[in-house]
């Protein structure tokens, strides 16, 4: 029972440490979804420009 428990306790104290972290990890991805979304529209709409006569 005793090791049951602890092991339990240990687990939420592990969780616990990844989750105190959890605002930090999700601001880095949302920027770096963001620097990547806005690379691709980029990417984007520099193939629309590549194809339009006017530009050539």
């Amino acid at each position: 029972m005793d090791t049951a428990n602890s092991s339990i306790v240990s687990t939420i104290a592990i969780n616990w440490k990844y989750v105190k972290f959890l605002p930090i990890y999700l601001t880095v991805y949302i920027r770096h979804y963001w620097i990547i979304s806005s690379g691709l529209i980029m990417f984007f709409v520099v193939n629309m420009v590549k194809h339009l006569k006017w530009f050539e």
